[in-house]
């Protein structure tokens, strides 16, 4: 069950997709649509490959310990190619496996976990990634777990609850996200 109650339909803003962590996040009108903003850039307008994407998206739900991102990052993952011995290898950490992954997602995934474990990720996996993606790329993979950090802590703290019968509707959410106040 929610810590805090969800935000009722008459106060929640129109437009906007009525997912449950939308709706907890309404209590915050203030970093609403700023960090809806950021989330749909990590969701839709990243350099990184939709695998990346979501491989970066599922393993910070790992990390963070947050069952709401990998629900909602599931099929999104399987879409952009991720398989079950994906996921399966993610779900136990499993990010060194030659047999599940390439050389370029491992680069990605030990350099995550770095930044994620560390307040400064190692010179070999900064290095490693540096081989497989650019500049770019790399400050949009530190920003993207910062966003499914704030995410996740937000959703286990409050005991954000799945979703169900809601699609994503990233289109909508980015629209609302971008129009003015």
């Amino acid at each position: 069950m929610a810590r805090l109650p969800y935000v009722s339909a008459d106060s929640f803003p129109p437009g906007l997709p009525p997912a449950n962590m939308l709706r907890m996040w309404a209590h915050s009108t203030a970093t609403l649509r700023p960090g809806l903003a950021l989330g749909t850039a990590c969701i839709t307008a990243l350099s990184i490959s939709p695998f990346h994407r979501e491989a970066l998206a599922l393993y910070c739900s790992v990390k963070f310990e947050c069952e709401y991102i990998w629900n909602r990052h599931t099929d999104d993952a399987r879409k952009a190619g991720l398989t079950d011995s994906h996921l399966q290898a993610l779900r136990s950490h499993d990010i060194s496996n030659r047999d599940v992954w390439t050389e370029e997602q491992m680069a990605l995934l030990a350099f995550l976990g770095d930044v994620i474990d560390r307040p400064e990720a190692t010179d070999t996996t900064f290095l490693e990634a540096g081989k497989w993606f650019n500049e770019q790329q790399i400050v949009e993979i530190i920003t993207a777990q910062g966003f499914y950090y704030m995410w996740a802590r937000v959703a286990t703290t409050l005991r954000v609850e799945p979703d169900t019968g809601i699609l994503g509707d990233d289109q909508k959410a980015k629209q609302w996200a971008n129009d003015a106040k």
